[in-house]
């Protein structure tokens, strides 16, 4: 019997198995169980390199060395696509072939659907940021091609594993064991769910990016051939969206904000002189017990005198009102005191 198993790691990078049903050696059921655990380890390291924005914004710049990086985590993302979809096939095939679910093969089933769908989101993200970077040859055609037909093949894979997983429940479920005894439980590959693929379909809107800024790259539209011929129509049409967009506008220069209104001029405060009949009133009287500038441009000079009240004469606090130029113009009551 050939030692496929030893070798379905090779023949998985190498392209042998794409589109094909994984070969599986009875009877080493540890390496199986290893295989699947080092493609499921893989795969989860190239989703957790997920770039973030401030990577994805550097290579839309001109930063040549992001873009290398994010080049090296794009092909191991779609690389990703294809061990998960592995994992999936080889776990349908060894159930197919009897095998308990020993090792949790079924929940290696579930997490394999689980990366492939981040790994597809994730490559995305890199695809669409490195069609548009400065930076010449950030990506081509013909990798987004094999990335979508990645894609394809999980697909197509998907649908096979339908129709076997739905014939293993129809088996299983709702028929009497040979004894009238009660319907047997469904099988541990009944039991398995399928997936459906992201929709809208990864890595077009990329390649419209890419055409839109690199024309001479539409030529490969022509090989994408009918397996992809689904994308290549929405490719060019996306394309149609982007030429046909108005551009944006640029923004508006900031107008430099209006100075600031310069404030009015304070009222100057004459300057009085103790002089003319002011003067005379200190030398009469003394220092007044207040000196008070008004703002209608009077001196008061304020005294307290006693003045006729109802009781008799009571203290009063007078302001004797005076011009700049020390006139006597009239006297005010402030208050009166009973």
């Amino acid at each position: 019997m050939p030692r496929c198993l030893a070798v379905a790691l090779v023949a998985l990078l190498s392209g042998c198995l794409a589109g094909s049903r994984p070969v599986i050696e009875r009877g080493r059921d540890d390496r199986l169980l290893q295989q699947i655990s080092d493609q499921q380890r893989w795969a989860r390291e190239a989703v957790q390199s997920r770039a973030e924005k401030d990577e994805l914004d550097a290579a839309r710049g001109d930063d040549a060395d992001a873009v290398t990086d994010l080049r090296k985590r794009f092909r191991k993302l779609t690389a990703a696509v294809e061990r998960t979809t592995w994992v999936r096939e080889a776990v349908v095939l060894e159930f197919e072939q009897g095998a308990f679910d020993e090792g949790g093969l079924a929940s290696d089933f579930e997490q394999a659907a689980q990366l492939r769908e981040e790994a597809i989101g994730a490559g995305d993200e890199i695809a669409q940021a490195l069609a548009a970077s400065k930076v010449a040859k950030s990506i081509q055609l013909s990798e987004l091609r094999s990335a979508m037909l990645g894609v394809h093949r999980a697909q197509e894979a998907e649908q096979r594993l339908a129709k076997i997983i739905g014939k293993a429940a129809d088996t299983s479920l709702g028929k009497a064991t040979p004894d009238g005894g009660p319907a047997a439980q469904p099988s541990a590959l009944a039991r398995l769910q399928t997936v459906t693929l992201p929709v809208p379909r990864p890595f077009v809107a990329a390649a419209a990016k890419l055409i839109a800024l690199h024309p001479d790259e539409g030529k490969g539209l022509a090989g994408f051939g009918p397996k992809l011929a689904a994308e290549a129509t929405q490719i060019r049409a996306e394309l149609a969206d982007l030429e046909n967009k108005p551009p944006e506008p640029e923004p508006a220069p900031v107008a430099p904000p209006p100075p600031a209104a310069a404030a009015p001029p304070a009222a100057e405060t004459p300057i009085f002189t103790i002089a003319g009949e002011a003067k005379k009133l200190v030398q009469l009287r003394g220092l007044p017990g207040a000196i008070v500038p008004r703002g209608d441009g009077l001196l008061a000079l304020r005294y307290q005198e006693l003045r006729p009240c109802s009781t008799g004469k009571c203290p009063t606090l007078v302001d004797y009102l005076f011009d700049a130029q020390g006139k006597l113009l009239r006297e005010e009551v402030v208050e009166k005191k009973p």
